[in-house]
C-alpha cells in the first residue's frame, strides 16, 4: 500500500514548495499503518488467553459417609496477566447429579452444597463444577453407601411395664438382649447387649400378661405420643462389671409385634468409630414384662 502511494504520488509534478509537505504526510500516513498492524497482532495474541485463574484451595477428591452431609469447597480467583476484571463476573457452581444441592456462591472464595442421604448400599459419584466464564475446575465427591443389614436374633424380651405411673399413657420398656436384666431387673448385665424401646400406648397390655398388644409402631425421637417409641431407646453394651460402655441412639426405626414374635427394626446413629447401621432384631417365643405399675 505505501509503495502505491508513493507511484501515485510520482506521477504529478509538484511544486518544490508543497513536496516535503506531501513527504511529510506520507511517513505519518506510514507510521500510523504500522502501528495498527502492531496493535493487531498484540490483541491477536491474548485472544486466546482465559481471563481469570480459578483455583480450587481445598481438596478435589472428596469422601464422605452415607448420611446427609453439608460441604463446602474454597477457591481463589486472580486475574490473568494483562487482562482486566469484568464488572458483574462471578464464579458459579453446578452438580452433574440431583442428590448434590443447595449450591450457594454467594460467599466470595466459598462454595457450599448439600449432599442427601444415600439410602443404597452401593456407593454413589458427583462431580461439582466451579466455573467463570470459560475457566472452570472440578471437584469430585464420593458418597459411601449404607452398610447390609445386620439381623440380630435375640434370645430374649425382657422389661418392664410402668402403665401410667409417670405418664398420661402407658409406658411399656422393652429390652431385646442376650442375658436379660440383673437381679434387680435393670439393663445392668455383665457382657451383656440391650436393644431397648421405651414404647407409649394408649393400649394395655395383652391379657393381664404383660406383653406388647400387636401393632406396628415407630421412633419418633421425643414426642412420647401413642404408637411411638422415643426417649430411653438406644443401643447399649455393658463391660465385666455391668457398667455401659457403648450407647448408640436409634435415628429411625419400627416395632412390629404379632403375638409373641417382635420384630425391631432401627437406624444407629453414626459415631466416630462406627457409621450409620441398620439393625434388625428378632425375636419370637414366650415373655412377659415386669409389673412396675403399682
Amino acid at each position: 500500500m505505501v509503495f502505491e502511494i508513493f507511484s501515485t504520488f510520482a506521477e504529478y509534478r509538484l511544486p518544490y514548495y508543497s513536496t516535503s509537505i506531501v513527504m511529510k504526510r506520507i511517513l505519518l500516513l506510514f507510521m500510523s499503518l504500522v502501528s495498527l498492524m502492531f496493535v493487531a497482532c498484540e490483541t491477536d495474541d491474548h485472544q486466546d488467553l482465559p481471563a481469570y485463574d480459578l483455583r480450587v484451595t481445598t481438596s478435589q477428591e472428596v469422601s464422605v459417609g452415607c448420611g446427609s452431609v453439608v460441604g463446602f469447597i474454597n477457591y481463589t480467583l486472580e486475574r490473568a496477566a494483562d487482562t482486566e476484571i469484568i464488572y458483574g463476573d462471578s464464579v458459579h457452581a453446578t452438580a452433574d447429579v440431583e442428590w448434590v444441592t443447595a449450591l450457594d456462591c454467594s460467599v466470595y472464595g466459598k462454595v457450599t452444597y448439600h449432599i442427601a442421604r444415600n439410602e443404597s448400599s452401593e456407593p454413589r459419584v458427583a462431580t461439582v463444577t466451579l466455573f467463570i466464564r470459560d475457566v472452570s475446575c472440578d471437584v469430585v465427591i464420593t458418597q459411601a453407601g449404607v452398610a447390609p443389614d445386620t439381623v440380630v436374633e435375640a434370645p430374649m424380651v425382657t422389661g418392664h411395664y410402668y402403665g401410667t405411673k409417670a405418664t398420661s399413657i402407658n409406658n411399656y420398656y422393652i429390652c431385646f438382649s442376650d442375658n436379660g436384666l440383673d437381679y434387680r431387673n435393670l439393663t445392668c448385665k455383665p457382657d451383656t447387649y440391650y436393644y431397648i424401646v421405651d414404647l407409649f400406648l394408649d393400649a394395655e397390655p395383652v391379657d393381664g400378661n404383660f406383653r406388647v398388644p400387636d401393632g406396628v409402631y415407630t421412633y419418633d425421637g421425643s414426642s412420647g405420643a401413642s404408637g411411638t417409641f422415643a426417649y430411653f431407646s438406644w443401643y447399649q453394651e455393658n463391660d465385666s462389671r455391668g457398667n455401659a460402655v457403648l450407647q448408640r441412639r436409634y435415628t429411625s426405626g419400627t416395632l412390629t409385634v404379632e403375638g409373641c414374635k417382635l420384630t425391631l427394626s432401627v437406624m444407629l446413629e453414626a459415631t466416630d468409630a462406627y457409621p450409620s447401621e441398620r439393625y434388625i432384631v428378632k425375636f419370637e417365643g414366650d415373655y412377659a414384662l415386669v409389673d412396675m405399675s403399682r
